[in-house]
């Protein structure tokens, strides 16, 4: 009985599964791209204020001409003689202070600024800048250029105009790694799937107690996985059921028939007494086949070396003497001596056993029978009346008999010998011999 297991936060579901995922990573993708996005946004910008500040520093110091004049190129009188984005400059003298500036250079916290060695960024609020040292007329001086953090104007322009490049590439890798991610997520749950179908592949009457695995399954599988395992409990009952009735009923007629042999010889008429005989022989027989398929069922499938020419010797010394009561020859005709295939020796001997016996006991007097070796296979076969196209795609059939009018083997005889091959690797192949008749071979893989 499987106990059930207790609900979990992540979903069984394969689409409720993808769905959550990509919810959940569309979030963290939000979140990344916001904070990486927003770092990579604030970098540029310093990056790129350094960078102008840095050029329109070294510009204003080439053309620093002494006392309050400075030569700018037109494009920097433009953009220091105006507000706009509140850009300004000063030179300054550690000493002296201001000695020149721009139109709007009064806000300017100079005596705040860094005087280092080389150019150096700073922060003032609002106020950012670079203080850069130049040489003019043998005298140290340093400009100082200032742009207003609170309305960066241009420079934000050109800084969000270059960073979209940037997020474009982000976008287009966060897409592959949702493609990614959802090829990766699909696969392991088919991967499940596909577990499990594998695991029912190789359930069959010798492991009916195996299960397939419910766990890791979406929800609309799990309940078909469910069901399988469900079938599987009762067909193992029923095999079960059906193996222990069998035997009992093996076991509930082997004693009466016996009695029933010892008073059959008691009575006097002799075609009488040979009648009950052969019907207590032949209803011997149904029930010796019928625990044979009982065991088959649940016999464990054991591998040896088994010599072919050996298994066909030891069936026909052992039947000869049946063969020639009843009327028939037998020969042994070994092709491939010492032919060896991997098996149950005990099964393929009774394979072969039903195989002649049935030659024995459906061809009339006077058929010849032989039995062949070859390399990989085993053959039974006779120059009687042979079998018809119909009745040689029922035969190995359980309880189909073609002759209905007999009743001493049931059906099962073709029946066992078709199962012991498929215990063995091998199957088993019905034809009709070049000189008519009938054929069987029994052929092994391995």
């Amino acid at each position: 009985m499987r106990v059930a297991k207790p609900a979990r936060l992540w979903p069984h579901s394969l689409i409720a599964r993808v769905v959550l995922s990509q919810g959940v990573l569309i979030v963290l993708a939000a979140i990344g791209v916001w904070e990486i996005g927003g770092w990579q946004l604030r970098h540029a910008v310093v990056l790129e204020q350094r960078r102008v500040l840095v050029e329109q520093a070294r510009q204003i110091a080439q053309g620093y001409r002494g006392g309050d004049k400075v030569d700018l190129p037109p494009s920097l009188e433009l953009a220091y003689d105006s507000s706009y984005d509140g850009r300004a400059f000063v030179i300054i003298t550690v000493k002296r202070g201001p000695v020149a500036g721009s139109r709007y250079a009064d806000g300017i916290p100079w005596e705040r600024v860094p005087t280092n060695t080389h150019a150096t960024s700073f922060s003032i609020a609002p106020f950012g800048g670079i203080s850069m040292p130049f040489t003019h007329s043998k005298r140290q001086y340093w400009v100082v250029v200032t742009q207003d953090e609170s309305g960066p104007g241009v420079i934000l322009h050109r800084v969000i105009a270059q960073s979209m490049h940037g997020f474009a590439v982000l976008i287009v890798l966060l897409l592959l790694a949702f493609g990614l991610f959802d090829y990766i997520l699909v696969r392991s749950l088919i991967g499940k799937v596909a577990q499990a179908s594998d695991g029912a592949a190789a359930i069959g009457p010798k492991n009916l107690a195996a299960r397939l695995d419910e766990q890791g399954l979406p929800s609309e599988v799990g309940p078909l996985v469910h069901a399988i395992n469900d079938l599987l409990d009762r067909l193992e009952a029923s095999f079960t059921s059906q193996s222990q009735f069998v035997g009992n009923v093996v076991h509930e007629l082997r004693t009466p028939l016996a009695t029933l042999r010892l008073q059959a010889r008691d009575v006097d008429a002799a075609p009488v007494r040979a009648r009950l005989e052969d019907q207590v022989d032949r209803i011997s027989h149904v029930i010796t086949q019928l625990r044979h398929l009982a065991l088959l069922d649940s016999a464990p499938q054991l591998g040896e070396d088994v010599r072919l020419d050996d298994l066909a010797r030891d069936v026909v010394v052992e039947l000869a003497p049946r063969a020639l009561d009843s009327g028939h020859t037998i020969a042994l005709e070994t092709q491939t001596p010492g032919a060896t295939v991997i098996g149950n020796p005990t099964l393929l001997s009774l394979a072969l056993i039903n195989l002649v016996a049935n030659a024995i006991d459906h061809t009339p007097r006077g058929t010849a029978i032989r039995v062949g070796v070859g390399p990989r296979a085993l053959s039974v076969e006779d120059d009687g009346p042979g079998i018809t196209l119909h009745d040689r795609e029922h035969l190995t059939r359980r309880y189909w008999r073609a002759d209905r009018k007999r009743s001493d083997n049931a059906g099962i005889g073709l029946a066992i010998v078709h199962r012991i091959m498929e215990l063995n690797g091998g199957r088993l192949e019905i034809f009709t011999p070049p000189e008519g008749g009938a054929g069987f071979s029994l052929i092994f893989a391995h």
